[in-house]
């Protein structure tokens, strides 16, 4: 196997392993993507030209493949970023819960001095 077919392989193993990612596993998943994404970093620079007809329908399924991988990656960035964001908004509902006048404005308050 070339590296050309060894790139489609290994991308297409990754979209597999991205499409069933869950929230519950995702960190085990994460490690898996790594490792993959590692291995198919190694390959990158072994594809070079000339290539044979072969190597070219198969470079064309991998660039389709590479779209598809990027909206997969956007998606989990996505996922994560809502959760630390839902984690944030835990963390400021929690200390205003415990400490509902430690923020507390004072805006729009005035003294009346005249008796």
């Amino acid at each position: 196997m070339n590296a050309v077919e060894a790139c489609f392989v290994l991308t297409d193993e990754l979209i597999t392993t991205l499409k069933q990612v869950t929230s519950e596993h995702r960190d085990k998943a994460m490690e898996k993507m790594q490792e993959l994404l590692n291995k198919r970093e190694q390959l990158l620079p072994l594809i070079k030209p000339p290539f044979t007809e072969k190597e070219v329908l198969v470079g064309k399924q991998l660039i389709e493949q590479q779209k598809e991988l990027d909206k997969l990656l956007l998606r989990i960035k996505q996922d994560i970023k809502e959760d630390i964001n839902g984690l944030s908004k835990k963390k400021t509902s929690m200390k205003r819960y415990i400490n509902p006048y430690e923020n507390m404005q004072t805006d729009g308050f005035f003294y009346d001095k005249r008796k």
